[in-house]
């Protein structure tokens, strides 16, 4: 999978294009028979890597999970007219984290924050497919905030609290 560079939003960079500072290889293990059993899968090929759909896919996955978390009127959409047409002028909103993660527990993950930059404040998603084979992680900046201060800070805080109660043992 590609890895690219920070945003270009959050760093000043144009839209349009985004360079790609790497790949990482991840690797599925699959069983062949029981895909051809179960599902009637005879084959599957992937003929060429779509950067196009790649970005239309995280600003989908991005878009829905600021919208289930924050709700309507918290912040300004600024994807879906990339997510519904593929313009690529918000490809600055999208970028990664070039560093190498360690493999997790969960196949995906996907979070939730805030960045401030150029004087304005961004919703943020991270999203990291295929985390439990080392897949890289990608910020997508979903679009600028219009909660309070206050609302963010609790927010956060919330979420903290509640991430680190839940990883707790019970007892």
């Amino acid at each position: 999978m590609p890895v690219y560079g920070r945003p270009g939003v959050l760093t000043g960079g144009k839209g349009g294009t985004q360079t790609t500072v790497g790949f990482r290889f991840v690797i599925f293990q699959y069983d062949e028979r029981r895909l051809r059993k179960e599902y009637g899968i005879t084959a599957a090929a992937t003929p060429y890597w779509d950067t196009h759909m790649l970005f239309r896919m995280l600003g989908k996955i991005a878009h829905a999970l600021a919208m289930a978390e924050l709700g309507k009127g918290k912040f300004t959409p600024t994807l879906i007219e990339m997510i519904l047409t593929g313009n690529p002028d918000s490809f600055n909103h999208i970028g990664g984290d070039p560093d190498a993660d360690d493999p997790s527990n969960a196949l995906h993950e996907l979070g939730l924050g805030y960045q401030r930059a150029n004087g304005k404040d961004y919703v943020v998603a991270t999203i990291r497919l295929f985390a439990s084979q080392k897949g890289p992680t990608y910020h997508v900046v979903v679009g600028e905030s219009l909660e309070s201060a206050t609302s963010k800070f609790k927010r956060v805080l919330f979420n903290r609290f509640f991430r680190n109660a839940r990883r707790s043992p019970a007892g």
